[in-house]
This record gives C-alpha cells, sequence and structure tokens, in this order.
C-alpha cells in the first residue's frame, strides 16, 4: 500500500503553514518505511489529484476553518472534510477541496484522510506560528501518528532530533 502524507499551507502566512512545519517535522525526526511519502505540499492546489490517482492512501496535513476555537484538532475521512469546508478562507483551501472533489470522479482514487488543526491567525505575514498552535503542535504530531498506526505503520525516531523552533527556523 503506497501512502503519500501531504503538508499543504503557506509560510508566509504565520499559522498557515502549519502542515508544512508538520510534514519537515515528520522528516525531520522519523524513519518512515519506503511505502510512505512525504510531500512538503505548500500550496498545492490541484497538484493534488495526482496523489490521489496514484497512491492507495493521501493524508493531508493542513489548517481548517471551523466554529470551534484556535487549535481544535480535526482527524476525518475526506468526505467529512468536504462537508465542513462549504465556506473557503484560503485559496489552497479552495484548490484542496475542488481536487479531492474531482479525484472521487475517477475510477481509481486514493483514501484520503485530513488531519487539520483551526488557526489563530493566518493574516500576518510572518514566518512561525501563534502561540496556541505551537501549543498544540504535538498533539497534532502525535493525531498524525495515531492514523499512521491504524494503518499499521509506525515511524521509528530518529536518534537525533529537531524541536519545532529548529523545523520553523529552516524556513525563516
Amino acid at each position: 500500500m503506497q501512502i503519500a502524507i501531504i503538508g499543504a499551507g503557506n509560510i508566509l502566512y504565520k499559522d498557515d503553514g502549519f502542515g508544512v512545519y508538520a510534514i519537515k517535522y515528520l522528516e525531520e525526526n522519523f524513519i518512515f518505511p519506503n511505502n510512505i511519502t512525504l510531500v512538503d505540499g505548500g500550496a498545492i492546489g490541484f497538484k493534488l489529484i495526482e496523489y490521489c490517482l496514484t497512491f492507495d492512501t493521501v493524508i493531508i496535513l493542513d489548517t481548517i476553518f471551523t466554529d470551534d476555537c484556535d487549535g481544535t484538532i480535526y482527524n476525518m475521512p475526506s468526505s467529512e472534510f468536504l462537508d465542513i469546508t462549504k465556506t473557503k478562507h484560503t485559496a489552497h483551501e479552495v484548490e484542496i477541496t475542488t481536487a479531492i472533489q474531482m479525484s472521487m470522479l475517477c475510477e481509481k482514487k486514493a483514501d484520503v484522510f485530513v488531519v487539520a488543526i483551526t488557526p489563530k491567525d493566518i493574516i500576518s505575514i510572518q514566518i512561525g506560528l501563534s502561540k496556541t498552535l505551537e501549543d498544540r503542535f504535538f498533539d497534532f504530531i502525535d493525531e498524525v501518528l495515531t492514523t499512521l498506526k491504524k494503518l499499521s505503520i509506525a515511524p521509528a525516531k530518529k536518534p537525533k532530533t529537531k524541536n519545532l523552533q529548529e523545523i520553523i527556523a529552516l524556513y525563516a
């Protein structure tokens, strides 16, 4: 089973880069089996369709807007994600939902899951995360690892790891 884990977002707009930081954290701190592909998706947009059509499972790491408080973590299949993202707030949110919908029309498609968090600030032009999302970062990573465990995947921790601030500094 081929699995793609895609971190989406724009690091120039503070919390909007959360998915990118999460994928980089996983890449820097864990060893994954060969059937796992980690993708810094940035503002991946419609290119997501390629992953949905060529992989068996796609896990998207991103921010999501809901009525819940900032820092709320979601883990859901794409059908649920599409239901709660009827109002789009960012360009990549529009493109991701459209790409998932388009891939659903194809004969061969991946099982798509979204692990997302509600952002506090996607307006400020600043690399980094709000304190709220920094505080929830490792809960989010644990949620991703739990999702992988359900797929019988347990990545090994690398002997030398980087903390969140070191990950963010890679983009500064």
